[in-house]
């Protein structure tokens, strides 16, 4: 049969169906050209929704369509006479008639995608401990992740966080970011950190802690603040229990975050505060405020730190501001920053001078920092006569008696827990000091029997060394009383034992007699002047001491002879 172009659908005879039926035989046996007539007919180039629109509208027959182009879209990009362009448009490249009729079942079939496997524990592990920069085995962390890491040995939790971390970073650096993701970099990021925050070594959790934070707090905005992600992020930093020294450093790193994220710089705080139980809000705002004035990068924006304030009862909020003043008042390298805010903070310094609650708090600061010259002291000084001197002030006195009283209480009690810490720390002293004196004369003891140990070896050993010499001597005295031979037979035997007093002593002869060698003074004794390197002869040997280490030591002289 030959394929010929169908007409429009609006041109077509109703009475007469030729064309319909035309396009209808075209949708099984040459799907292409009904593709490329769709795209000749909307302008040669067209997404799959007009082409969808435009088959769909002149087919008389039911077909499915997504079964159909399943199978046609594959064909379409492998064909030369289609172009599939980037955002997923189809120009068509060759005329109709050089289309060819290929049917629709002998198109090859779509192959199905197989169905991947969950990645294991055993594969998150090798992935966490694994040091080349390799994707993850999934696209986040899944369930298997998170008993990875709980199984981990501590020698690993080091370079399991450093790994978990640089997956999460990646994951921030590319374009497909969603709240179900971060969440779950967000707890594989917390299950380790808190894995390693258990260390002992509290130098490296501390130096640790801001940069987990910050990334957290990046992974907990793209999260957008969700429960979940506020209340890892709340548990990981364990803010509310106990204060920990790296704590103001992670809450430095979360300050950090939010510094670079827009619109988001006080909406995390607030956030965080909302999901603590009230009785701790206290404690996470002090460190929200400490980690934005004492860390790496400290803000300026102290309205921002009011606003944490703004989430806290007033008594806790006094509380909290004594607190800072205390610390302005005993702190160093801070104490310009924390009274920096102090004066800026609309809590203390910007409100009249007829307010109560700031005039307890100035009275609170004039106790704390006694020295007399700060700009606090003077202007709780000139604002309490102020008030005292108004008709309003004189109902307020009880006010100033009880934060009075209050104020001294509380030094009173610093002063309390000052000599407690003292006297702690006096019978520590006092302690080591007794465990160095027992020491001391643990040490003494030992030295004097090592002295006497090594006086004892040394007399021992000179013994030792002297023992062999003395015994042939005693045994040459023993024979010459016994022995009743000639006297030449008694010097032989005397000559003998002495050699072996001689070498048992360490010594040797040198020089055989009737031996010839040159003259050396250092050697030889002759009993007339005789020129240096001179031949003479040997006439009596001498005795000599080798030593490895010293040199040879000559004990006696070889007698020589001129020759």
């Amino acid at each position: 049969m030959t394929l010929q172009e169908p007409p429009l659908k609006s041109e077509l005879n109703p009475l007469e169906d030729r064309g319909a039926r035309c396009i209808d035989s075209w949708v099984s046996e040459a799907p292409l050209k009904l593709v490329a007539w769709a795209l000749e007919s909307t302008g040669r180039t067209a997404k799959t929704v007009a082409i969808r629109e435009k088959i769909t509208s002149n087919v008389v027959q039911d077909f499915n369509w997504k079964t159909w182009w399943r199978r046609v879209l594959p064909a379409v990009k492998e064909s030369r006479h289609f172009s599939v362009r980037s955002n997923n448009s189809i120009r068509l490249m060759a005329k109709l008639d050089d289309i060819p009729a290929r049917r629709w079942e002998h198109l090859p079939s779509p192959a199905k995608k197989p169905r991947q496997k969950s990645p294991s524990v055993g594969d998150w592990r090798a992935w966490f401990l694994n040091p080349t920069p390799e994707p993850p085995p999934a696209r986040w962390p899944t369930k298997a992740a998170y008993n990875a890491l709980t199984k981990l040995p501590t020698k690993d939790i080091t370079p399991a966080l450093e790994r978990t971390m640089w997956g999460a970073g990646e994951f921030l650096a590319s374009d497909s970011l969603s709240g179900q993701a971060a969440t779950a970099w967000m707890e594989s990021v917390s299950r380790a950190f808190v894995r390693f925050r258990d260390l002992e070594d509290l130098e490296s959790v501390s130096s640790g802690a801001r940069s987990v934070a910050e990334l957290l707090a990046r992974l907990v905005i793209v999260a957008r603040f969700t429960t979940q992600a506020v209340e890892c992020l709340v548990s990981t930093g364990s803010f509310s229990n106990r204060p920990c020294v790296w704590q103001q450093g992670f809450a430095a790193g979360m300050w950090r975050a939010m510094q670079g994220a827009e619109n988001h710089t006080s909406e995390l705080p607030r956030a965080l505060l909302a999901h603590v139980e009230p009785p701790s809000r206290t404690e996470l705002a002090r460190d929200l405020i400490l980690g934005a004035l004492l860390g790496p990068d400290p803000t300026r924006e102290h309205f921002k730190l009011d606003r944490l304030l703004d989430q806290l009862s007033v008594r806790d909020r006094a509380k909290l501001i004594l607190e800072l003043m205390v610390r302005a008042g005993t702190e160093d390298s801070s104490a310009d920053r924390l009274r920096d805010y102090i004066a800026n903070s609309r809590y203390v310094g910007r409100l009249s001078a007829s307010d109560g609650q700031r005039l307890d708090v100035l009275v609170i600061a004039s106790l704390l920092l006694t020295d007399g010259s700060g700009p606090i002291v003077r202007q709780a000084s000139q604002e309490i006569r102020e008030v005292l001197a108004s008709p309003s002030g004189r109902k307020q006195r009880p006010i100033w008696r009880g934060l009075l009283t209050e104020a001294e209480q509380h030094i009173d009690d610093l002063r309390r827990e000052h000599r407690i810490a003292v006297r702690d720390l006096q019978s520590h002293y006092e302690s080591q000091l007794e465990d160095s004196r027992r020491q001391k004369e643990e040490l003494t003891k030992q030295v004097q029997s090592l002295r006497s140990q090594i006086a004892a070896g040394r007399e021992e050993s000179k013994l030792d060394i002297r023992q062999d010499m003395l015994t042939v001597i005693a045994d040459t005295l023993q024979s010459l009383r016994r022995w009743q031979d000639s006297e030449d037979r008694v010097a032989h035997h005397v000559e003998a034992r002495l050699i072996l007093a001689l070498r048992a002593g360490g010594a040797e002869e040198f020089g055989v007699v009737g031996e010839k060698s040159p003259y050396n003074p250092a050697h030889h004794q002759a009993s007339t002047e005789i020129t240096v390197d001179s031949p003479v002869r040997v006439s009596a040997p001498g005795a000599i001491v080798r030593g490895s280490l010293t040199g040879d030591r000559i004990l006696v002289k070889a007698l020589v002879e001129e020759v």
